[in-house]
């Protein structure tokens, strides 16, 4: 154990299950079989020849407790095999699992019945969410919910409905998934899905979903007021930081960098873009211009630092988005006959 500031730093440890697998595959588990019944195992299956498997073995239970959670080891098979199992990896020939592994199947209907607001095409007024669409996890589950229990009570007040596309966030994009493609197996949301990481950021989630959700009455008026300040704040900031440009050559003896000979004009938004830039230290080098910076929130600068180092790969990025919100625009009625 060791600390740092603050903080109290337990160890992980690490082993390996290729002893275990070795033992078991000889057994007359197939590998095919063998995939099915231990999900976290499945790339060591296909390639027994090379078989690795690190296991992260940690106190994620509780710093008072004595349980050990082998993180990599999603196990399904009988309890007394996950035992034998778990006793074969080196350092844990003596632990007793608790709980065992387990795995649940569950019946589902097919997501694709639903609209984007998760209500049925069959069935008017009722909406779906969570495993009943084909989803797996807590997360996924209260998405849904979220957006299910929002268009429910926007039906019965006879309002808009409330969508998030995939576009504006991670919600959309499990949501047009489902809705859209349907799925053969439970449904995860993984970042990989989304065609938008760079825009779709923890840090801005207020910009992009708080006055969506006003608008459909789950936020509140505090916390509207709030993300209007934050934007207009973020605009005019970005905006000046833009506008105000010089030499790269003032630039570099400006801030103390090393010197170059280069002469074109360069903003000040740009040079944020340079990692030994920080907001901070142009608006220390230019106080007249930038000291009102100093006196923001350190989470408004660091979001100003974010927006300015992702400035080129998001331009593009921003230019798609706006281009498939306009394929958007084409709505089809829901009487088009499709055999004309």
């Amino acid at each position: 154990m060791s600390s740092t500031p603050g903080f109290i730093l337990y160890p992980v440890f690490i082993s390996d299950c290729r002893v275990g697998l070795r033992c078991y595959l000889p057994q007359g588990l197939s590998c095919t079989l063998y995939l099915s019944l231990i999900v976290g195992l499945d790339s060591d299956v296909i390639y027994p020849q090379g078989l690795s498997c690190t296991l992260y073995l940690s106190l994620i239970v509780g710093l008072d407790s004595d349980v050990i959670y082998p993180q990599g080891l999603s196990c399904t098979l009988p309890e007394n095999l996950q035992q034998e199992l778990v006793n074969l990896i080196p350092g844990l020939d003596s632990d007793v699992i608790y709980p065992r592994g387990y795995g649940v199947e569950y019946d589902y209907l097919d997501p694709r019945q639903m609209k984007s607001s998760l209500e049925t095409y069959k069935i008017q007024g009722l909406f779906l969410a969570g495993q009943i669409n084909g989803t797996t996890g807590y997360e996924e589950a209260g998405a849904q919910g979220l957006v299910a229990g929002v268009n429910a009570v926007l039906r019965l007040r006879g309002e808009d409905i409330f969508v998030v596309d995939r576009t504006e966030g991670y919600i959309g994009v499990l949501v047009d998934d489902l809705t859209t493609q349907g799925t053969s197996e439970p449904y995860r949301m993984f970042t990989s899905r989304a065609e938008f990481r760079l825009h779709l950021r923890p840090d801005n989630a207020d910009l992009r979903l708080t006055e969506k959700g006003y608008r459909a009455g789950c936020v509140s008026e505090h916390r509207h007021e709030k993300t209007r300040k934050v934007r207009e704040f973020l605009e005019a900031a970005i905006s000046h930081l833009r506008d105000f440009r010089l030499p790269v050559s003032r630039w570099r003896s400006t801030l103390q960098l090393r010197g170059t000979d280069n002469f074109n004009l360069k903003s000040a938004f740009e040079q944020l873009g340079n990692p030994e830039v920080t907001v901070e230290a142009i608006a220390r080098a230019l106080p007249d211009t930038f000291s009102y910076l100093l006196h923001a929130h350190p989470t408004l600068l660091q979001r100003i630092q974010i927006e300015a180092s992702y400035d080129s790969a998001l331009s593009d990025q921003l230019n798609e988005i706006a281009e498939i919100r306009r394929d958007e625009q084409l709505i089809l009625p829901d009487d088009l006959d499709y055999n004309r």
